[in-house]
């Protein structure tokens, strides 16, 4: 009874959707990146970027108290790190 009802889906990829709780619509997912390289030496450097990323439409499902497996919303900000060293020769 709680699955009843018409039912938004995103599709962020072929394999890769999200149904959303009923009575929600799709909300605009927004990102930001920015990379940067330090030339630690004349052999060295550090390369690196941070992204962040804002989708409220991230899904995943939780069972309810009557043991049925609902649409919830999960935590909508997501950041991520990425630091590569590179050695010249």
């Amino acid at each position: 009874p709680g699955l009843e009802g018409p039912r938004t889906v995103v599709l962020r990829d072929v394999n890769t959707y999200a149904i959303l709780p009923a009575g929600n619509s799709v909300i605009p997912i927004f990102s930001a990146k920015t990379t940067f390289k330090l030339d630690i030496s004349e052999y060295f450097a550090a390369v690196g970027e941070v992204f962040y990323n804002r989708d409220a439409n991230r899904v995943t499902f939780r069972d309810s108290t009557a043991g049925v497996s609902q649409p919830v919303f999960e935590f909508e900000h997501q950041l991520g790190l990425n630091l590569v060293m590179q050695a010249r020769f």
